[in-house]
């Protein structure tokens, strides 16, 4: 591949998120309350104003409506507070989420952020056993295509010690269990705490998580910056930029902690001696070698054999044995998980993706062009030996092997603009010509680099002509 570099104007069409105006009000004339249109009876409910989310909230951890086998869908950008004054998170006449509730309630279902936004999210409470979050308890869940910008989430749980699944406190998911999804979830720009003399754990995403049943905990192309987990006067001594506690039983063998294509970089992540690190305690119940995978596909860290496999177990990891009953013991992990997360270049200051899938254009000049655009890495260009795209179309699969990218480029066009790559990557592009309106495709970026295989997770794309 060349090392010298050539620049491709680019044609792009960027789809405009349309943001509803603002109401222009009378002198005197006083706001309108949205009303709440959020009904959890429907096949698919769609969330659109401030009170519908409180609805829905509501009906997930409070009233215990069961979600299983729908996708609430966010339809707009939602601000729930002014978060341009200093300390807007202390200010009266705010809009609070109170997760408080004794019930045992979770959300087990798609959230669909639909690439919307929520501001000002307060999260305030006690939920049954002490968790709070924008999600307090999910179970077998998936949250997608979401940005949190501006958030404070804080317990108020002084009884209910951290063990098992109690009292985690973080900024999306308060606990999770079984199989949890997080995927294209921007955090940014919050605070997760807890209130004096308070207890439990606090993670800058996830504040407590439990492993059974050999399930996949994937936070995947997903961001956390800015966010800041704070002690403050509590008792909370587990803090975790990931997660605050990670509980695992003995039949969790096999399990999978993916982390492909995220950029995790909380506040206290990012220094040499990494002050605070992704997981405040990982324990393991009992005395069993088990194995998980701790991956990162986006950086080649994986592999089906095994290799690049997290192995728990009590010799290697040379864990120190606790007793958390009469008759249980378990092993704290701590150190072994936290090496393999900072191993696989998902944390911190070295948090960068080999490889980026950036999206799908049509072209602008009438034909039926269809172009698929990446990122990589800037590396030694002697070190990659593959670069290109997997593409799906129904039941048809070509690989990165016949989609084959000989040329990298420092800027694309973007509306007639230059438009230079991210600080550390080049793009990377394909054509496919002549598409029928209405194809659908699924995408992955790919590249082998120093014979590592990264690839992106899928992205799907339907190609709509534009108007020249």
């Amino acid at each position: 591949m060349k090392k010298r570099l050539s620049c491709l104007l680019v044609a792009v069409l960027l789809l405009a998120t349309l943001i509803p105006a603002l109401p222009v009000l009378a002198d005197g004339e006083a706001a309108t309350e949205p009303t709440n249109t959020f009904n959890a009876s429907d096949a698919n409910p769609t969330i659109s104003t401030v009170a519908d989310y409180f609805a829905f909230f509501e009906a997930a951890f409070k009233t215990q409506t069961n979600f299983k086998g729908k996708t609430i869908t966010l339809l707009h950008d939602i601000v729930f507070n002014d978060t341009t004054v200093a300390d807007w998170y202390t200010q009266e006449n705010l809009n609070k989420l109170d997760c408080s509730n004794t019930n045992w309630a979770w959300f087990e279902g798609i959230f669909e952020g639909g690439n919307h936004k929520l501001t000002g999210v307060i999260v305030e409470g006690s939920f049954r056993d002490g968790q709070a979050a924008l999600f307090p308890h999910t179970r077998d869940a998936s949250i997608k295509n979401l940005t949190v910008d501006g958030f404070y989430v804080c317990g108020t749980n002084t009884t209910t010690e951290p063990d098992y699944m109690g009292a985690g406190i973080g900024g999306l998911i308060g606990s999770g269990n079984r199989n949890v999804t997080v995927d294209n979830v921007t955090m940014t720009n919050g605070i997760v705490t807890s209130v004096k003399n308070g207890k439990g754990s606090l993670g800058a995403l996830i504040g407590a998580y439990t492993f059974n049943n050999k399930v996949q905990l994937k936070i995947t192309n997903s961001i956390v910056t800015n966010v800041q987990v704070v002690k403050g006067e509590s008792n909370c001594e587990l803090m975790g930029g990931i997660i605050g506690r990670f509980n695992a039983t003995q039949d969790s063998d096999r399990s999978v902690l993916d982390f492909s294509g995220s950029v995790i970089q909380p506040t206290g992540s990012m220094d040499a001696d990494v002050t605070l690190k992704p997981i405040g305690e990982a324990r393991l119940q009992n005395n069993n070698d088990i194995a998980w995978f701790a991956s990162n596909h986006a950086n080649g860290y994986y592999s089906e054999d095994g290799t690049n496999r997290l192995w728990i177990s009590m010799v290697q990891s040379k864990a120190t044995i606790k007793k958390y009953s009469d008759n249980n013991t378990y092993a704290d992990v701590t150190d072994v998980h936290n090496q393999a997360i900072l191993k696989n270049g998902c944390y911190g200051a070295t948090a960068i993706p080999t490889v980026k899938l950036v999206g799908a254009q049509p072209a602008t000049d009438g034909s039926n062009d269809f172009r698929f655009v990446g990122l990589i890495k800037q590396v030694d260009l002697d070190l990659i030996t593959e670069l290109g795209f997997e593409i799906t179309v129904g039941d048809k699969t070509v690989g990165a092997d016949k989609i084959k990218c000989t040329k990298l480029y420092t800027s694309i066009k973007e509306n007639g603009v230059d438009k230079s790559a991210p600080e550390g990557y080049y793009y990377f592009t394909f054509v496919v010509t002549d598409v029928a309106d209405g194809t659908a495709f699924t995408v992955k970026a790919c590249t082998t680099v120093d014979e590592k295989v990264c690839t992106t997770t899928a992205g799907s794309y339907t190609h709509t002509r534009a108007a020249s």
